[in-house]
């Protein structure tokens, strides 16, 4: 899996205190198919929310997906079809705790 700084949400930051990044996909659903990737320090019953809008301050955002966070089960899951041209997501710690990092990438080992 290869990593971009320009596709990360979140890297390595708290979860308590975790904002994520806005990130300019161009809009429209990708030709190559883009993976969201997530995954936390430890415990379980967290959220990842995909949001997609057409402008940069996430107004009138619609969510493309909803996905479970567990640090035993990091989230890949193939971005929807729906995308605007920015992206970002929400994070419900839930019980986990540590630190969370969450990124787009364009393959991620599914296990």
């Amino acid at each position: 899996m290869i990593r971009d700084a320009q596709n990360t949400f979140v890297d390595n930051t708290d979860i308590a205190s975790a904002e994520s990044n806005v990130i300019f996909v161009g809009g429209g659903d990708a030709v190559k198919e883009m993976y969201l990737y997530a995954t936390v320090a430890a415990g379980t019953g967290g959220t990842v929310t995909l949001k997609t809008a057409d402008a940069e301050s996430m107004s009138g955002a619609v969510t493309l997906g909803e996905y479970p966070l567990a640090a035993a089960a990091p989230v890949r899951a193939r971005v929807p079809i729906g995308m605007k041209k920015y992206l970002q997501v929400d994070v419900s710690a839930g019980s986990c705790t540590g630190k969370l990092s969450a990124f787009l990438a364009y393959d991620v080992n599914v296990e």
